[in-house]
């Protein structure tokens, strides 16, 4: 048997710093803090990289999905990271060289793809248009 984790985290971007939201690390295990660690560090230095890039984000949203094992050690089995890019001036194959560096730079995340079966994907959220 499988244990399934899914959890959005969201970041912008400021002069202060990543700000980020709607994660209370407070009442976190320290399975879920690895995975919280996982995703700072990955958006942290995607956002380094695409900066280098010349491009800008305005909003980051990471949908997380993860498989721990129910047997010990309870090691997480997969993660899978799908984020999505708001307000970007670059385009989608910019994002995704960028992506594909991080695993070069991110120590929390080579750390985890040692052990585990680490997939993650980017996009570019569409603006919705405002309603009257």
């Amino acid at each position: 048997m499988q244990y399934i984790y899914a959890q959005t985290y969201h970041a912008v971007p400021s002069t202060q710093g990543m700000q980020w939201s709607d994660v209370d690390i407070a009442n976190q295990g320290p399975m879920q803090l690895l995975i919280t660690a996982l995703v700072r560090c990955t958006i942290l230095t995607l956002d380094s990289i695409i900066i280098k890039q010349r491009n800008s984000v305005t909003a980051y949203r990471v949908d997380v999905i993860c498989t721990q094992r129910l047997a010990h050690p309870q090691v997480w089995e997969s993660i899978t990271l799908s984020i999505h890019c708001a307000g970007t001036t670059g385009d989608q194959a910019s994002l995704e060289r960028a992506l594909h560096i991080v695993p070069r730079y991110c120590p929390v995340h080579a750390t985890v793809a040692v052990s585990t079966l680490l997939t993650h994907e980017i996009s570019i959220d569409q603006p919705t248009e405002e309603r009257r």
